[in-house]
């Protein structure tokens, strides 16, 4: 998720967290500064807490 929300992103931090609290095992990745193409604007701060998680949750 990133952390724009001030200036007009639609998803808060709060919501991610929120979201991701009900499910098993899930983890709400705050990435400051990104905007709505997170992963075309900066994809090693995306897939850096991506592949943390997969490697910590693996099976």
């Amino acid at each position: 998720m990133t952390d724009k929300t001030p200036n007009g992103a639609a998803l808060t931090i709060d919501m991610a967290r929120r979201m991701a609290a009900p499910i098993p095992d899930a983890e709400a990745a705050i990435i400051p500064n990104l905007k709505h193409m997170a992963l075309a604007e900066d994809p090693a701060a995306v897939i850096a807490p991506l592949v943390s998680f997969l490697d910590r949750t693996a099976a």
